[in-house]
């Protein structure tokens, strides 16, 4: 969902403006006509009638995919209304993957009112993945302050792999497997006092996996034939989510001061889901001006544990991975039924220019990963800790959007991660 919200950014707010009324300028900074990154956006975009048409080019990068490049044309067609000045945006894409092959999506951006987006998406590729997703945003959809998030999706994604459980799963036992899922949820979040607000988010899914096609010559079910036989057939799980957090920072997507406290509470019980359990997280962030106006230092705390059910299944423990806080690793490397993970991150701005009608800055940042899954979570233990360091460099957009290379290490080797956002 992150990147969704982070491409739909990007592709409607930003390019829109970028395509200046003459006599116009960006309040924020001014736009340097001989910026090098504006003579580049200027050569990969044209107008076709009522449509404003960006060319931009793709290049993705992760452990277990591999590398990818393509091109997204985002066709923005913009309305006479200074609310809402874009009307819809058209991207279609194609990609090259090392292991997917061809790959071909759709996305259609609307913008039906203030504070409101949608978005559609339907991708294919070669290899075994495809999805077709609707999302929609209401920022006061509810009433001033109260938001309503609604989200559909049906997935196959092979992109996952199974090491068995535990901080001392070896990556040589790694297994490749596709999860085949749909998924509807809707969230809902109102404010209660000051900075404090509370989410409550009921979802439905169907899962199942399938032999992955990437890996060993052996396959998943030959490697796991207790989970295979268990999970190969479908599961429902019904999920009742609610949050309670406080968020005092200065960004929802780029923060650069303030902190952010939640605690939430998923619970899954019988008939209605094929397991009942409960899933705890807690989680803090940090963000400080150690330094300078130029330095940002943040940090994060995270701890999840699990409840009720032994038997559930593995895709729905706590993992610590390539997205899900040790950037050094693949997805869901580690895996079990509590987490904790800790992050620290400098980042440094070492040079800004003008971007179009942006102010682009590019980051250096060392980071530190750390983190551990046990059984239960008085085992999660200092001495169980994986540490996973690193440094991104980052092309940051304000106010919206950040494209990042990580290179990051750890016990195990190495990852280099090109993603979309902020990891925090």
């Amino acid at each position: 969902m992150k990147k969704l919200i982070f491409l739909s950014l990007i592709l409607g707010y930003s390019y829109c403006f970028t395509q200046e009324d003459k006599g116009q300028e960006t309040p924020a900074v001014k736009v340097l006509k001989n910026n090098f990154l504006t003579k580049i956006s200027d050569k990969l975009s044209f107008s076709a009638g009522p449509a404003q048409i960006l060319s931009i080019p793709i290049f993705q990068n992760n452990k277990d995919l591999g590398s990818s490049y393509g091109v997204m044309s985002a066709i923005v067609f913009k309305s006479s209304d200074n609310v809402n000045p874009i009307k819809t945006v058209l991207a279609p894409s194609y990609e090259k993957s090392e292991k997917l092959g061809d790959s071909f999506s759709y996305r259609h951006y609307f913008f039906p009112g203030k504070g409101e987006l949608a978005m559609a998406r339907f991708s294919k590729s070669q290899g075994p993945k495809k999805e077709a997703v609707f999302w929609y945003y209401g920022e006061s959809a509810l009433g001033k302050d109260k938001s309503l998030d609604f989200f559909v999706s049906d997935s196959w994604d092979p992109k996952y792999s199974f090491y068995g459980y535990g901080p001392n799963s070896s990556e040589k036992d790694g297994e490749n497997y596709v999860l085949d899922y749909k998924t509807l949820q809707l969230s809902l979040k109102f404010p209660i006092a000051g900075k404090v607000k509370i989410e409550y988010s009921p979802s439905y899914s169907q899962k199942k996996i399938k032999n992955g096609p990437f890996g060993s010559d052996e396959p998943f079910w030959q490697s796991y034939p207790n989970e295979y036989s268990q999970l190969s057939e479908q599961k429902k799980f019904f999920i009742n989510k609610l949050s309670i957090f406080m968020d005092t920072t200065d960004h929802p997507f780029l923060p650069k001061i303030g902190n952010f406290l939640s605690f939430s509470a998923a619970f899954s019980a019988k008939p209605y889901s094929s397991y009942s359990y409960a899933l705890y997280k807690a989680e803090a962030k940090k963000y400080y001006k150690l330094f300078s106006e130029d330095q940002v230092t943040a940090l994060r705390y995270e701890l999840q544990w699990i409840s009720g059910n032994k038997n559930i299944p593995f895709y729905q423990m706590p993992v610590l991975g390539e997205s899900s806080g040790l950037r050094a690793a693949g997805e869901g490397r580690y895996c079990s039924r509590a987490k904790f993970l800790a992050t620290v991150e400098h980042r440094m701005t070492v040079s800004k220019s003008a971007f179009m009608k942006f102010l682009s800055e590019l980051e250096f940042t060392p980071f530190l990963d750390m983190g551990t899954v046990a059984e239960n979570p008085k085992d999660l233990k200092i001495n169980k800790m994986i540490y996973g360091p690193g440094a991104a460099f980052r092309l940051v957009l304000r106010p919206h959007i950040a494209a990042s290379a990580n290179l990051a290490f750890y016990k195990e080797g190495y990852n280099f991660l090109i993603n979309v956002g902020y990891p925090f």
